[in-house]
């Protein structure tokens, strides 16, 4: 996945689950929910890139840059 596609499901998750706990009638806590979702996401991205590194369809330095694009550094 792109990050562009990466933030355009965050998003989407982000909306899903604020209008499913609207209709439960429970007050949430939006960053918190969109704070969890990125970081599962991003653990998920993550373990896929490593899976990938380990089977040999990447190489390190590909493993590495792609870690770097999705955390942010």
């Amino acid at each position: 996945m792109e990050i562009t596609e990466l933030i355009i499901f965050f998003i989407l998750g982000f909306i899903a689950m604020y209008f499913w706990q609207k209709r439960k009638k429970k007050s949430i806590n939006t960053s918190e929910v969109f704070a969890e979702s990125i970081s599962d996401e991003l653990t998920d991205q993550i373990k896929k890139l490593a899976d990938l590194r380990d089977t040999g369809l990447l190489t390190e330095e590909e493993f590495a840059l792609k870690k770097k694009q999705l955390l942010g550094i």
